[in-house]
């Protein structure tokens, strides 16, 4: 998961978006799926649009998928 950011380029809060699990295997020819969450209910303001990239790795390849809330 890359360092999630806001609309306007800061940081977003620590935990704001997290990874149902920070490793997976899939099968040759198959898939996986992880849950992404973002929690909206964090202290302070969290207005505004935030965004990560998951990043998977493996075999020599990289499959990066952006996400946005």
């Amino acid at each position: 998961l890359s360092a999630p950011t806001g609309g306007d380029g800061q940081p977003a809060p620590a935990g704001f978006f997290t990874l149902g699990a920070q490793r997976v295997t899939v099968p040759a020819g198959g898939t996986a799926a992880v849950d992404l969450t973002a929690d909206t209910r964090l202290g302070g303001t969290v207005d505004g649009s935030y965004a990560t990239t998951v990043v998977a790795t493996g075999g020599g390849r990289t499959v990066r998928t952006a996400a946005a809330v």
